[in-house]
Parts: C-alpha cells; structure tokens; sequence
C-alpha cells in the first residue's frame, strides 16, 4: 500500500470520527435504528406484498424497492424489496449494498421504469466536523438551504434525505422537473463551505445511497440522524431559482392533449407511432466521436470513473459502436483509473461491468441513446466543446435572374393579387402556442408533433422564454 493511499484511508477515518462525535453532540438521541429510519422512508403500503410465485399477479399499482447488493465474489446482483422492507436487514451486511428513495416497476431500476419518489437524497463528499458544522448553523439554520429530514454518515460523506409528507407519482413530465429540481439542489447545498471538494457531483434521481446500517467502503458503520421535518415540493422550490422548480406534478403529455385528440390531430404521427410502434429516432453520430470521448480518460477525476465509463457507453450507443469493442476499450481503463498517484480506491472489472449493463438495457427500453449532452457533461465534469458553425455568405448575381423571375410574374399576375398584405401565417405564433401549451417539450418532440424543422423552434423558443419572464 503507498504512502499516499495511508494517508488518505487515515484522513477518511479522522472525517468519520470527527463527524460522528459532532453529530452525537449536536444531535443527542436522534440517531435512527436502520428499520426505523426505512420505514419511515417507506410507510406501509409503499410496495407490494411478497406472495411467491403465482400464474397470475393481482394489479395493486404499487411497485417495489430495489436493492443492490455485491456478493462475496464481487459481483452486483438486485434483489426486490417488499412492504415488510424484510430484504434490507438480510443483506445489509454485504460490503457494498445501496437503495434509492424510489419504487419501480419492472425488473430493472431505471428511470424509464420509476413509478413513486419517497424523497430527494443528495450526497455530500469529504465532510468533516467544521463541514457539517457550518451546513448545519450557517446554512440549514438560517433557511438558505432546506432542512433536510435525515443525515446519514457515510464514511468520509454525508447523504442528506428530503422525504416528502406525500410520495411523488413520476410521471414522464414530472421525472422531467425532480432532476431539475435536484440538480438545482445540489449546487446550492454543495459549495465551499459544505465540501472539501471543489467539484460537485450531479447524481440522477435514481441513484442509490449505501444502507443505512451497513459498512462504508473502508467498513465503517453508516449511521442515520433524524435532522427535520418531512417537506413538499412547494417548500423545496423555494430554495432554487424558477429555472429548477417543479411547476406541475400532475400528469400531462408533452404536447397538452390526449391520445384521442392527438389521433385525430396529427394521424400520420398516431400510424407510425401508437399503431407501428415505431420507437423514437435519434441521430447516428460519427465514430469519431468515441473515439475522440475516449481519449478524454486523463480528465476523469476519482468521483467520476464510473460516469465516464457510463458515458462512454453512451457514446457507444450513439455512434454504433459494438459491444465487444466498447467493453474492450472500458476494461482497458482500468490501469489508468487505478493509477496510485491519482486515485487511493480501486475501480474494478465489476464496476466497469455495471456500468456496461447500459448498453444492453438500452436494447431493451431504447432511451440512452438519446441521452443529452448536457447530462453527460454534468455527471462526469468534464466540458464538451459546442461546434462552432459558419454561415457561408449568400451567393449574388448581377440581377438578371431576379429581372426575369420579375417579368413573368408580371405577366402572369398583372393585378399583384398574389400578394398576401396580412402576411403568412407566423411560425413565431404557432412555436409560441406549442411552448404555451407544452413549456417542457424537447425539440424532438415539437418536430414530430408539427413538422416543422429544430432551427424554427430553437429560433422562436428564445422569444418565447424572454417573453414569458417579462410577463411574470
């Protein structure tokens, strides 16, 4: 083991030690007992009941938790967690074990398959006493942040839980929202004064935080703290800017209509996509491209191996690239994001493996493909370049064509009544009352819905922004 590896295991411990005294202190009788603190995460009734295995499943609308576990031999398995929440305290003990505050549906924990969101949980890295100290009586305290319901300790972070007094059903408009809300969230909580590291880090809303109960990566014991309140989004949207609020949490498609009106509306839309079942399209970009994100590997910091790898993936979806060649060029990450003069924990052939499962599970749902680029740079913090595109100057002649086109409209139309005084209709008007109706729809889906190009809608929805801010 190096010198540097030593250090840093020795500075993890001091962080652990320091915070648990602090909190200890500053929140005497509030640590929670594990059942205590899952159940009050998920109430009874959040989940559906084990009942073995049957023909036919009765239809109760409820989904389950998901727990990933690693086994003795390092590999990642999923175990589904029921109403008696049974599952957690039997693998609890496993050295990595994780749960996201979220219910699903399905057999795999994705965003497509996410059915109710118990709460927010957003992790806080390199912690220490002074730390917790100032989120706590400079921030939390003073409302500049909200107070969140438990603080869990986990190793040399802190995982703080905003459950809500009511499950959040997610629909695909409101998962939409939670990111934005957690990614606006995060970077007000994560700043100088409640992190050592300077950069944040953007976790989905999906992301599972180690048990509480369980062991850290180094073996210490994760411990919950009953800190606050249970929230509202109404009460979180007032810590974050406009831009990060959840505006709507009932269900709404992106264009505003209902399946019916929009068979009727938009028919060939209807054919291709509801009867066809064709899937939604997306852009094959060029090879170059993973070739080009590979080649950004040195930039990868120690938080954020695993979401370079999970992005490579994505680059390998986006461009065609095989599986075997993307699982080759991952595993041959591994000397690189093991490096001991720049990372003190191991990244493994199994997390290299999870984070592969993407490419098959993109197979099946179809939906990483189209992964945004944004995204991307959030979770591995690393800036992506925008092209730059020049307009070529317009070619002119000496006049003669326009002189000819002139004269035969002249002749052909002697009174000019092929002029339209009032103007054609606007593309401005139609963008604006689309954006109205359906203020969160992507470009893909305005061009699919109307049948008017991406340049119309970037150029109008610009308008239509300042516009909107104005009026409020």
């Amino acid at each position: 083991m190096s010198d540097k590896t030593e250090d840093f295991e020795e500075q993890e411990l001091d962080l652990y030690q320091e915070k648990v005294e602090w909190f200890d202190l500053n929140f005497k009788g509030k640590r929670t007992a594990a059942a205590d603190f899952y159940r009050d995460v998920f109430p009874v009734g959040s989940f559906e009941n084990e009942v073995g295995k049957m023909d036919d499943y009765p239809r109760t609308g409820k989904g389950n938790g998901f727990l990933i576990y690693e086994n003795e031999q390092g590999e990642k398995h999923h175990r589904f967690i029921f109403d008696d929440l049974s599952e957690i305290e039997k693998y609890s003990d496993r050295p990595y074990c994780t749960i996201a505050p979220i219910s699903f549906f399905g057999a795999t924990n994705t965003t497509v398959n996410a059915r109710e969101a118990f709460g927010i949980a957003i992790d806080l890295d390199n912690v220490g006493a002074e730390e917790a100290h100032l989120l706590f009586n400079f921030w939390i305290y003073h409302e500049r942040i909200p107070n969140p319901t438990y603080t869990v300790i986990s190793g040399n972070g802190l995982h703080l839980y905003f459950l809500f007094e009511q499950p959040l059903k997610l629909y695909d408009n409101v998962k939409k929202q939670l990111k934005q809300l957690k990614h606006g969230l995060t970077a007000k909580i994560w700043n100088g004064d409640t992190s050592r590291l300077k950069k944040k880090q953007f976790q989905p809303i999906i992301q599972g935080y180690r048990v509480v109960g369980g062991k850290s990566k180094k073996g210490y014991e994760i411990l919950a703290y009953h800190t606050g309140e249970k929230t509202t989004v109404a009460k979180l949207n007032e810590f974050v800017d406009q831009e990060y609020q959840i505006q709507d949490i009932c269900y709404r498609s992106y264009t505003g209509l209902t399946l019916a009106q929009a068979k009727e509306k938009y028919p060939e839309w209807y054919e291709e996509r509801i009867v066809k079942g064709r899937k939604k399209s997306a852009w094959t970009c060029n090879r170059a491209l993973y070739d080009w994100w590979l080649r950004q590997a040195e930039k990868a910091e120690f938080h954020h191996r695993y979401f370079f790898v999970m992005s490579l993936v994505i680059y390998a979806l986006k461009c065609n690239v095989e599986y075997q060649t993307v699982k080759w060029d991952a595993l041959g990450l591994l000397p690189l994001f093991n490096d001991p003069k720049r990372f003190s924990n191991p990244f493994t052939k199994e997390d290299v493996e999870c984070a592969l499962e993407l490419y098959r599970n993109d197979k099946i749902l179809g939906n990483y493909k189209s992964f945004p680029r944004d995204e991307i740079e959030r979770i591995t913090a690393i800036d992506l370049p925008r092209n730059k595109r020049r307009k070529k100057p317009l070619k002119r002649d000496n006049g003669d064509a326009f002189k000819a086109a002139r004269a035969i409209q002249n002749i052909q139309d002697p009174d000019g009544t092929w002029r339209n005084k009032d103007g054609r209709p606007s593309y401005r008007e139609a963008v604006f009352k689309f954006l109205d109706l359906n203020p969160f729809a992507t470009v893909t889906e305005f061009c699919d819905l109307t049948n008017m190009s991406r340049a119309v809608f970037f150029k109008y929805k610009k308008e239509w922004e300042l516009e909107r801010n104005e009026r409020k």
